[in-house]
């Protein structure tokens, strides 16, 4: 039996440091971008992470792609 894969849904997270605690540990911020159609390629997310943090006034600490996957 062979599995299918099948992109479901995406999303892109983005995440600040906003700010150091009491006790010294870094403060981290969280900004998502959902429902991006699953027929977007890579190459076009790629492209508009470099847009949106071309008008961050925040630089991002880390950017995370999420797939929601099914297999069928």
């Amino acid at each position: 039996n062979i599995m299918n894969k099948s992109i479901k849904a995406r999303s892109i997270k983005f995440k600040y440091q906003t700010g150091v605690s009491a006790t010294g540990k870094q403060k981290y911020s969280y900004n998502t971008i959902g429902n991006i159609d699953s027929a977007v390629s890579d190459e076009i997310i790629f492209g508009m992470v470099e847009v949106i943090a071309k008008v961050q006034q925040t630089p991002s600490a880390d950017v995370e792609i999420a797939e929601t996957t099914v297999l069928n």
